[in-house]
Parts: C-alpha cells; structure tokens; sequence
C-alpha cells in the first residue's frame, strides 16, 4: 500500500515538472519570437502601431487641489475636460483620463504611493502638478529601500517582451467603478469668510483637523497615500523647497524606471504665493530634462494689476471652470507629444 503510494506521488510529480517545463518552453519561444519581431521590424513595432494601439490612452493625473477642481464637479476640473477635448476629436487612441488630485496633497505623498498607483491602474502617462501643500501638510516618510520584487519586476519590464505583453494585457482589466476618490469637498464652496478663516489657520497655526483625511484614494481595496495631515508648523520645522526638489527628481526616476512617461505641469498662475514652486519645476526642465509644461504665462498675461482674473480664478487663485479650459487647451497639444514616440526625457516648452 505504501509503495503505491509513493508510486502515485512520484507520478504527479512527474507530470508537474512535465507540465512546468512546457509552460517554461512555451514562454521561452513567445519571448525569442517577439524580440526577433522587434529586431526585423527594427524598432517600428512601436506602442502607437501595436495590436493594442486601439485601446484608450489611459492617463494618471496627481496633484493637489488643483487637479481635484476645488469648488467645482469633476467634470468642470481640468482632467475632465482634457478628456473630452480630446475624445472629441474622434480621433484614435481616444484618451482616459483618471483624476487622482486631492486637496492639500504634498509632495512626499504623490512620491510614496506612485509605485503603488502605476501597478494597480497601468497608466501610459501620469501627470504631475503639486507642491504648494508642501508648506502646509505634514509630509510622510517614503521608503527609499525596495524589496527585491520590486526590482525584478523593473527588470523584467525593460528587457521581456512577454512581461510587457502580459502587462498590456492586464490593463485592459481597469475597472473605473472600482476607484473611489473623497468627493467630499466638492462640497466646499468658495466664501470670503471661509478662506480668510483658512488663511489666518494657517498663518497662526490654527485647527484644521476638519480637513484631515490620510487616504482619500483607493482602489479595488487598496488604499493610496494621497491625502492630507494639515500641520501648519510645517514651514517653519523643515526645507520644503529643497524637499520639493527631491521628491520631484524622484517621482521622475520611478516614472522612468517603470517605463511609463510623465509630464509634470506647473500652477497656472505666478503670483508670489506659487512662484517658488514653479521655479522648482523649471530647474527641474532645465538640469534633469524632464518634461515639464509652464504654465504660468497666463496668469502674467491676463492678471496685470489693471486687469481682473475674475473670468479664470476665484480669489483665493484656484481656476475655476474657465481657467480649467485654459488649461485644458493648453495640456492638449503637449500631451499628444508626450505620447507620441519620443524619448521619454523629451523637454517640452
């Protein structure tokens, strides 16, 4: 009885290893018959002409409450509106537009749950436009160690193209009703009373604990870092420009590591309150060669002090609906470059 039923045992071993050894085999001739494709085809084999090509551009947009659409519905924010911009042109690809912002987001949240975001949503872009919360919000602490997964995921994604086809696949799986973002503050509606209450929190570090939420994006049950601790202290007990930077030249490292391309925005105005930030960007364009889009022409061009940006901006400088279209229209051209077949690093003015 025993020696039967090591006999049995010894059988389905057998046809595991039989049946890995075909899975194995089988893999091993998909990726030599791709990437002797991709050599005869000489590089034009490319996202734009793939058997995928068709499907939607699906792009990531992060960012703070400036991509949220603060005191607006997210059809009135600028990634919606890109999105039908684009859309209504009928032509293909058409795009996918999934908006991430959150009020009082920083930095350091945008570059904690980045891996996170392009694992589970498969974005071909992502678009980046924060940093005026760094003064404000509580930063979190990012691991910078990654375990080794992490790295032979990486590994694979740049050299196999049979992980890069079951990659391609997988996102086409994204389901939109399964991503919840607090729309909670849509609520919130723009009052003299109510930003001068804000301002003089912030100013005096006041409470602000109502508009603390940790995690105001999830995902299929996973739960993303973006959200907000306000703690006004925070400019004065730590560098946030300098930090800025960092976390900036890192979210462009994963993007690039993940081999997906990002295009980072600065605010659309630059009044003293936001200058420094967009300066931050503009080093980042002119050391590191990131795509970068300025932005900030417009509000020096439509908000001299003899002109009203009433048509563009509530007081407190957020767009509003108009000002979303600005910069829609102006996003619209650049992120057809972006997505276009270029280098990844491609500067873009």
């Amino acid at each position: 009885m025993s020696g039967s039923y090591v006999m049995c045992i010894r059988k389905i071993c057998r046809n595991i290893a039989s049946s890995a050894l075909i899975v194995l085999v089988t893999l091993l001739m998909l990726e030599l018959v791709l990437q002797c494709a991709a050599f005869v085809l000489g590089g034009r084999q490319t996202a734009e002409n793939s058997p995928l090509s068709d499907k939607a551009k699906r792009v990531v947009f992060l960012g703070d409450s400036h991509t949220y659409g603060l005191y607006l519905s997210e059809q009135e924010a600028f990634p919606a509106q890109l999105e039908q911009l684009w859309n209504a042109a009928g032509s293909a690809p058409q795009m996918e537009a999934v908006n991430l912002g959150y009020p009082g987001t920083n930095s350091s949240r945008i570059l904690k749950s980045l891996p996170a975001v392009i694992d589970k949503l498969k974005p071909d872009v992502i678009v980046v436009l924060v940093g005026i919360n760094d003064f404000w919000t509580a930063p979190v602490s990012v691991n910078d160690e990654q375990d080794a997964s992490v790295h032979i995921t990486d590994w694979l994604f740049r050299h196999s193209r049979v992980f890069k086809l079951c990659y391609m696949l997988q996102k086409q799986s994204y389901n939109k009703n399964l991503l919840q973002v607090d729309q909670s503050r849509r609520q919130l509606k723009y009052s003299v009373e109510g930003n001068a209450e804000f301002l003089k929190a912030v100013k005096e570090g006041g409470a602000l604990s109502q508009f603390d939420n940790d995690s105001a994006v999830q995902y299929d049950g996973n739960e993303f870092a973006i959200g907000a601790i306000f703690d006004p202290q925070v400019s004065q007990n730590s560098k946030p420009m300098p930090a800025l930077k960092k976390n900036l030249l890192a979210i462009a490292d994963i993007a690039a590591s993940k081999q997906v391309k990002i295009l980072f925005l600065t605010y659309l105005n630059d009044n003293p309150l936001f200058v420094s930030v967009n300066n931050q960007y503009r080093l980042l364009q002119q050391k590191h060669k990131a795509a970068v889009l300025d932005m900030s022409a417009f509000y020096r061009e439509q908000c001299q002090p003899a002109q009203s940006c009433d048509a563009y901006f509530f007081p407190d400088m957020h767009p509003n609906a108009a000002g979303y279209h600005e910069m829609a229209l102006k996003i619209l051209p650049v992120l057809k470059q972006v997505l276009a077949t270029e280098p990844l690093n491609t500067a873009v003015n």
